[in-house]
């Protein structure tokens, strides 16, 4: 079998749906460490 290469991939935003696909990769065997995911901090939410 061909080996796939696991291209980086990042969420902007990491609320129910960017949890569900990142749940869904790693489970299908994705490199979690080729999974980044961000979200606005607590200071941003108060303004």
């Amino acid at each position: 079998m061909a080996q796939i290469e696991h291209r980086k991939i990042a969420f902007i935003g990491a609320g129910n749906m960017a949890r569900s696909i990142i749940a869904g990769l790693v489970e299908s065997g994705y490199p979690a460490q080729n999974i980044t995911a961000t979200a606005p901090s607590q200071t941003e939410e108060m303004r």
